[in-house]
This record gives structure tokens, sequence and C-alpha cells, in this order.
């Protein structure tokens, strides 16, 4: 894979250069993408007319793949239409193969480095952030959104985890379980922001009453004692862990530029260099040795 090392020169001058952008004024510029793409897909015809790269059908799609996930996640109001648009040029100058055994899009991969680095990092601000607002942890209105926050995705991931999962089932030979996560998480995410966006409790009471009426339909057996008590309770843990991750998002989110949320594209950018290493190995090995 010594052909990546070509992209490196354009996939750095694009980091440094939004970084600094997003960072003094708080835009990624156009015409830094359009370079830094017309640049890639250069490198590209460069590097197969020689013969030094072959065009696979993972390498064709991870652009387009790149584009659908950042697009759903502006839509939804998880990123700003700028950090999109870099995470598909990034993409773009970063077709890895270190984990192709694992998933074979480098985009995805891409995707999950950057959501690890982007969470660690947020994770420690969001706790500075806490530490200078204590007074938010006696607020009865902060604590009221964060219980009806927790209800709301309690719902969504009771009602529609196990259809998003029977819908995936055709790719079980092409995903493993922590693509799986990443998908219900991108399920969880965009439903949320719907659901936040149309605050109606008969909406909400719906989409739980059709869920358990559908899983009673398709998934009956999960109605006896012992199999519902293990349903319930992982459940819970993933309403936990999303709910999390959700709201440590809202802090990177296309809110009012005068209230800056985080700047992106240099967490972007070290999750897109993080994507060519073992990083990914390294924390699921982590995650292996946390649950012993």
């Amino acid at each position: 894979m010594d052909y990546i090392l070509y992209f490196y020169p354009t996939l750095i001058l694009l980091g440094i250069a939004t970084t600094y952008t997003d960072i003094r004024f708080q835009k990624i510029k156009n015409w830094h993408l359009a370079i830094a793409a017309g640049a890639g897909i250069l490198t590209y015809l460069y590097l197969i007319l020689t013969g030094a790269m072959q065009l696979t059908i993972a390498l064709a799609l991870n652009p387009l793949v790149a584009l659908i996930l950042g697009f759903i996640l502006y839509t939804t109001g998880v990123w700003a239409a700028g950090d999109g648009k870099l995470f598909t040029v990034f993409c773009l100058l970063m077709p890895t193969e270190n984990y192709a055994d694992l998933i074979p899009l480098p985009s995805l991969i891409v995707f999950i480095a950057v959501f690890l680095i982007a969470s660690l990092f947020l994770l420690l601000f969001s706790f500075g952030r806490i530490a200078k607002k204590r007074a938010m942890l006696t607020n009865k209105v902060f604590w009221k959104a964060i219980l009806g926050g927790m209800c709301k995705s309690y719902v969504i991931i009771f009602s529609l985890s196990w259809l998003i999962i029977r819908l995936t089932d055709p790719l079980k030979p092409y995903i493993n379980m922590f693509l799986l996560t990443v998908i219900l998480f991108l399920c969880y995410t965009s439903l949320y922001r719907l659901l936040q966006k149309v605050p109606n409790v008969a909406l909400t009471t719906g989409i739980l009453v059709s869920g358990i009426v559908l899983r009673s339909i398709f998934e009956p057996y999960i109605f006896t004692y012992p199999v519902i008590l293990n349903v319930l309770k992982v459940a819970a843990v993933y309403t936990l862990v999303f709910f999390f991750l959700n709201s440590l998002l809202v802090l990177i989110g296309s809110g009012d530029h005068k209230e800056r949320r985080v700047p992106f594209a240099p967490l972007m950018f070290a999750g897109t260099l993080a994507a060519n290493t073992g990083f990914l190995y390294w924390f699921m090995e982590l995650l292996k040795n946390l649950r012993r």
C-alpha cells in the first residue's frame, strides 16, 4: 500500500488549511476542498495509469459512501455542511486497505476512526465544561431535559433496533458487530433528531406502540419472562451509550457560529490519519480487555 504515501502531501496540506480556517474563522473554504479533491483525482489517475494501483469496486464506491454519510449527518444536524464536504474529500484522500479484512470500504474506516477520536476528545471537553458550570448539575430543568431525552432514546432503541437488525440481515456476510453498532447509532441519531424537531408525545407513543406490536408479531418469543428482561437490559445499555455519544456530538453540531461548537476539522484530520494506523485494532483490543 505504498501508493497511499502519494496522497499524504495533499491530505496534510488540506488538514492544516482547514484546521486553521475552522479554528480562526469557523469556516471550511470550498476552494481548499476543490483543490484537494482535484489533486486527489489526478493522483488516482497517475497511480492507475502507471499500474501502481488497481481500481476496485471498494475504491470506486468509497467517495460515494462518504458523500452519503456526510449528507445524512448534515441533514440530521450532527455536522455542518462544510464538515460533511470535508469528510468526503478526506475519504477520497485516504484509500486505506489496512482494515480490508474487517470493513472493505475505506470511508467507513475513516468514519469510525473520526468518530472515536472525536468522542474521546469531546468526552474530556465535556468534563471540563461541566466543571466550569457546576450550577447546572443542580438545575431541575437540566435534569428534566436529560430524563426526557433518555426516555425518547429508550423508546427508539427498544421499538426499532430489532427492525434495523432484521433489515441488515442480508448484509451479515459483509458487516461485523462493530459496523452494525455504527449503523444502529446512525439510525438512532437520525430518528432522535427528528423527534427533537417534532416534540410530540403522541408521535413518541405511536413509535413505542408500533414497535411493540410489530415485535409481538415477528418476535413473539421475546415477551417470555427471562427473555424480555434481557431485552430490556440490553436496550438500557444501548440507551446510555447512544444518548451519551449523541450528547457529545451536539457540541460539534451546526448551530449558531456565535455560540461556536468545538472546531471539528482538526478532529476529522486526526481521525483520517489514524485510519491508516493500527488505532482501530488497538481500540478493539482495549474493549476486549475491559470486558474481561
